[in-house]
């Protein structure tokens, strides 16, 4: 009797157990999906992106120089441009014929997703816009900020240009005008304007605070490898 008690007992216990384990599981689920919440109200309706951005942003007046350099920014999986890369091509569009340079350098390499190149497809946006087709030069290797400042300065030397306008997006601007210039290229930078190309929707802004909390992570892993 006292062996069938300790038995009952030890299986009482067990299931106690089991249910408290699966009661902390829930819990923590349910913090979880009240977390995932709070951020998505946050970043959908509320300045928390820009907030977040305004650290990450080098905007200089810009210059007159020889070229004006665009820094890829990924693409869709058809192989378009996203968002970042449009804001990007159009406002160099906007500098080149303004006069600001005479020619655009598309840098950015293979998406392997997409079997696109960046840079490629950013010069057939530009043309789109009106831009000369004769006026675009790509750079098709890099696939970084590293490689990007590191290509661009090849080209530059070949070409016998000394100066550049560098454009990339806001979030992105700190970093990228850091590492050309360790690179000891000459150049002004300027973030493009995000109301080129508007993010409106939940999706858009979501996607917008994924790439600053990447920028933030890619900027201090390059302040440790001695990039910036």
């Amino acid at each position: 009797m006292t062996a069938k008690k300790s038995m009952i007992w030890q299986r009482l216990k067990s299931f106690a157990q089991k249910n408290r384990k699966k009661a902390k599981v829930r819990r923590i689920l349910a913090a979880m999906g009240i977390t995932v919440m709070i951020v998505v109200f946050l970043v959908t309706l509320t300045p928390l992106n820009d907030w977040l951005t305004f650290p990450l942003i080098t905007s200089e007046t810009p210059q007159n120089a020889d070229i004006i350099i665009v820094l890829g920014s990924g693409l869709a999986r058809d192989g378009s441009l996203n968002k970042n890369g449009k804001e990007r091509v159009i406002q160099a569009s906007w500098f080149l014929q303004s006069g600001f340079a005479h020619t655009l350098l598309m840098s950015g390499g293979l998406v392997k997703k997409t079997l696109f190149y960046e840079s490629e497809q950013m010069a057939n946006y530009a043309v789109e816009l009106g831009m000369p087709f004769e006026s675009v030069t790509i750079e098709k290797m890099s696939t970084s900020t590293e490689e990007n400042a590191r290509y661009a300065k090849i080209i530059m030397q070949e070409n016998g240009w000394q100066s550049a306008l560098l454009v990339t997006s806001r979030f992105h601007s700190r970093r990228a005008c850091g590492v050309f210039r360790k690179h000891t290229i000459a150049v002004s930078c300027v973030a493009a304007d995000p109301s080129l190309v508007p993010r409106i929707s939940p999706v858009d802004r979501l996607n917008e605070f994924r790439s600053i909390i990447r920028e933030y992570g890619a900027t201090v892993y390059y302040w440790i490898q001695g990039y910036i």
